[in-house]
């Protein structure tokens, strides 16, 4: 839980200033409150991903991202199996 919105347009404007290989694929990951903002920002070349999502598409599980959700705002990647999250709250392999 880092950053604020001054700080997620303040890096979205520096990446979109930045230059890159052509062979190279750029995502930026992003909290899911500042999605949308980092997707309608950001560069067309380059691509959002959520960090984090639940298994669930949707129902009860409060404060969870479902897949649907990512997508539904420009995400089209995802990051799994953060260790804070194995850690912390306990999530396995085999739940990853």
């Amino acid at each position: 839980m880092n950053g604020s919105l001054a700080v997620v347009k303040d890096l979205v404007a520096q990446f979109n200033a930045g230059s890159k290989s052509p062979d190279v694929e750029v995502v930026i990951g992003a909290p899911y409150v500042y999605l949308s903002l980092v997707a309608d920002s950001l560069r067309k070349d380059w691509a959002v991903a959520g960090e984090n999502c639940y298994v669930k598409a949707s129902g009860a599980y409060t404060g969870e991202i479902s897949p649907e959700m990512l997508k539904d705002v420009g995400a089209k990647w995802v990051i799994l199996g953060h260790s804070e999250r194995r850690n912390v709250i306990g999530e396995s392999d085999d739940f990853t």
